[in-house]
């Protein structure tokens, strides 16, 4: 480790990082470690290194100055590469980004198509995993009706998704209240028809606070999905390959 590195904090959020990563920008930094501000008196430092740099709060103007040499050197689509990558939850997640950072405002094009560069085919990659799962997400979420009117989704994605499938709902379901719950992170969105917002402190089991309809449509659902499989055409590996486990026991009829 060379005597330029540094350890950078931030409060655990994306605009957190941007900001910390726009100080680090200017003040013409080396790549730096970065580490999530935990409250905490800070440990020491397992390798000798520069001082950690301060938390940086997110600053309106500084963000949105940041934000437009962004989408300058690599248009909008920059942007949320850099929020895919930071919701695949990689270990060396934030080092990639500010690296991502880097070769697009040197190269004045997105980062990830600069495939000479090492780091830049792996970010490829994690980018594509998360939006590839997204997608998916999208088709595979199954809500159940509540008592109250709202619609529950749950389900267990690899990568932090949450945020980016919120907007694909909120678009398709505009009028119905619902909530889509990371049950392998404990936290859900809501939007309640106007605004959406952070949840937790779910129930054990959502299923006692269904609807009376709701084991009726959950039953029709299945007849229909019996009545349009073609027995001879089974296949159960090629299934697994496209649908995953991980979002195969939230489906009810497969269950």
């Amino acid at each position: 480790m060379t005597s330029l590195s540094v350890t950078a904090l931030y409060d655990g959020s994306f605009a957190g990082w941007c900001a910390t990563c726009a100080r680090l920008i200017e003040s013409g930094a080396d790549t730096p470690l970065f580490w999530r501000a935990t409250g905490r008196e800070e440990e020491g430092c397992l390798f000798d290194c520069a001082p950690a740099q301060g938390e940086m709060k997110a600053d309106e103007s500084a963000l949105g100055r940041f934000y437009a040499a962004l989408e300058e050197a690599g248009g909008r689509l920059l942007v949320m590469d850099l929020l895919c990558l930071f919701l695949s939850e990689s270990p060396d997640r934030e080092v990639l980004m500010f690296q991502m950072v880097r070769v697009s405002l040197e190269k004045r094009r997105r980062g990830r198509h600069w495939h000479s560069h090492p780091d830049m085919r792996r970010t490829g990659a994690l980018i594509q995993s998360v939006r590839h799962e997204a997608h998916c997400a999208c088709g595979l979420i199954r809500f159940m009706e509540l008592r109250d009117g709202t619609y529950y989704g749950r389900y267990a994605p690899k990568h932090d998704i949450t945020p980016l499938v919120a907007g694909h709902f909120q678009r398709r379901m505009p009028r119905n209240p619902w909530v889509i719950h990371d049950v392998q992170r404990d936290y859900g969105i809501a939007w309640d028809c106007h605004a959406l917002r952070w949840v937790d402190g779910f129930p054990d089991r959502p299923e006692a606070l269904t609807s009376r309809d709701e084991a009726r449509f959950q039953e029709c659902w299945r007849t229909f999905f019996s009545h349009v499989t073609v027995p001879e055409r089974l296949n159960p590996r090629l299934q697994r390959r496209f649908l995953p486990e991980r979002f195969r026991k939230f489906l009810p009829e497969l269950s």
